[in-house]
Formats: C-alpha cells, sequence, structure tokens
C-alpha cells in the first residue's frame, strides 16, 4: 500500500533542513518591493475614482441649497416639484407645490433645480423674430 503521512513528514523534515536565504539586515525596499507600489497605485484610483468626485458632488450640492432664492422651482427627496415661496429660518422652506398648497420642508430634502427662471426664460425663443416668407 501507498503510505501518504510517511512522505509528508519526510517533506516537512526536509524542508526545516533548509537553511534560511534571507539575508540578516534586509532593507525596507526589499521588504516592500513591488507591492508597496502596486498598493499605492490602487489607493491612488480609490482616491481618484470614488473619493473625489463624491467630494466635488457634495460641494456642489452644497452651494446650490445655500443659493436656493424665492422663485426657484425645485424638487424635492419625495419627487413633489415646487416653487420656493419663502424661506423660514436656516433650515426649512415654504415650497407652494400647487396654487395656493403651501408646505414647509428641510432645505436639505432638496434634491435639485427643476429650472431656474432666469435660465428657463433664457432658453424660450421670442415670437415676434418669426420667419418672414
Amino acid at each position: 500500500m501507498f503510505n501518504i503521512s510517511g512522505l509528508l513528514i519526510a517533506s516537512a523534515w526536509a524542508d526545516a533542513a533548509v537553511p534560511a536565504a534571507t539575508p540578516a539586515h534586509a532593507s525596507v525596499s526589499d521588504l516592500l518591493g513591488p507591492q508597496a507600489i502596486v498598493f499605492v497605485i490602487i489607493i491612488a484610483m480609490f482616491y481618484l475614482l470614488l473619493i473625489r468626485p463624491q467630494q466635488q458632488q457634495i460641494a456642489q450640492r452644497t452651494a446650490m441649497l445655500k443659493q436656493l432664492q424665492r422663485g426657484d422651482q425645485v424638487v424635492t427627496a419625495g419627487g413633489v416639484v415646487g416653487t420656493i415661496q419663502k424661506a423660514d429660518g436656516d433650515d426649512y422652506l415654504i415650497v407652494e407645490i400647487a396654487e395656493g398648497v403651501k408646505v414647509k420642508v428641510l432645505r436639505s430634502t432638496i434634491t435639485g433645480l427643476a429650472n431656474k427662471p432666469e435660465a428657463a426664460a433664457a432658453k424660450i425663443p421670442s415670437t415676434s423674430s418669426e420667419k418672414k416668407n
């Protein structure tokens, strides 16, 4: 019969008999080598692809929330579209969602502008400059 345990034990003794090949005073670059470079590259890619864009998006959203003013048409986190009527302190806005229907919402629940009145007016072509045939 074939004795597996005898083979494993013999190889373990053979491994123990091999002298260590590492020098007594190995440098840091010898120990870390290319693994450290790859690790730094992965961290840099993680920062550039995930963290930095998210920080920029948060900064843009914060700036947008600070610049909200009366007359802006906004979208809330619940998907409700309305027009800002007035600011109620620093944290709340009064938003008109239908004619005569006003709700008080947290400023932080505003997810974006539906359209700015100035931008909408600039996009609408004037009817006085019709083509003459």
